[in-house]
């Protein structure tokens, strides 16, 4: 229409720069562009969950590995899903790095994808190793090292004085 090749003559006087910004494809975005004669950027969906998913996965997978690793301060640590997660999210977080993230964002991402990534070799170095034996002399049956599991006598209880008369 004259209307519209009007206006766009003038807001290109006016200096003015348009872009067509739209959900369709460049196949059908493209032509008509072309013949306004106006830049275009296709798929600009609204931000939708998949957008996001990366960075949010990230996000979940590093906080549970650092829940599994917390593990190991009270010795319940388990090496093979803790390395997993830790794995997976410092992938994950590297993978939200592409996204062109601002400076604060880029260093939290680092940081954290270090961490993890320092992590899981630590872990995979250790769980490599033999175990070693214990380090008490010839097996003594009265520490949980060498007596097998289950098999360690009960420990006596402390009999609580009573102040008062016996009846």
């Amino acid at each position: 229409p004259r209307e519209v090749a009007a206006w766009l003559q003038a807001m290109r006087a006016a200096g003015v720069r348009l872009t067509i910004v739209s959900n369709g494809t460049p196949r059908r975005v493209a032509p008509f562009a072309r013949k306004l004669g106006l830049d275009y950027v296709c798929w600009a969906a609204n931000p939708v969950l998949g957008q996001y998913l990366i960075p949010m996965l990230g996000a979940l997978l590093s906080m549970l590995a650092c829940f599994f690793m917390g593990g190991f301060a009270f010795e319940k640590g388990r090496v093979t899903v803790t390395l997993t997660l830790a794995l997976a999210g410092g992938a994950l977080n590297l993978m939200s790095l592409a996204d062109g993230l601002p400076l604060a964002d880029t260093a939290l991402y680092l940081g954290m994808t270090f961490y993890l990534l320092a992590s899981a070799s630590a872990l995979a170095d250790s769980d490599a190793r033999p175990e070693t034996a214990p380090t008490c002399s010839a097996h003594c049956e009265t520490c949980a090292g060498c007596a097998p599991m289950g098999t360690l006598p009960p420990k006596e209880e402390k009999k609580k004085k009573s102040g008062g008369a016996a009846s």
